[in-house]
């Protein structure tokens, strides 16, 4: 599991190790607030890259992601494999906002 901290006006690269044998493969990620409890719908999903074996998705204001309110977020990955698999987990956190 993965923890980062950024500010909420702070435009930056979350970065998620994958491992080498995943980076031919279409990633997605998303972001949704550790107190809702739940896994995100398709359509939170944002579509990611890749960074040696590293997911890469940019976050925070003029991002595709957009601006993140101040909370801690669950990181969700789901990376599309040989239909109909599709691996999904949360893999993380990311707190925006200091003090949180």
């Amino acid at each position: 599991m993965i923890g980062m901290h950024l500010a909420a006006t702070a435009t930056d690269d979350v970065l998620i190790p994958a491992g080498p044998d995943l980076v031919a493969l279409p990633v997605k990620v998303a972001f949704i607030a550790a107190d809702e409890h739940r896994e995100p719908a398709a359509e939170e999903y944002h579509t990611a890259g890749w960074e040696g074996s590293f997911i890469v998705i940019t976050v925070g204001p003029g991002s595709t992601v957009g601006a993140l309110a101040p909370a801690v977020y669950d990181i969700w990955v789901r990376i599309t494999d040989t239909p109909p698999r599709t691996p999904t987990e949360r893999v993380g956190t990311l707190t925006i906002g200091p003090g949180l």
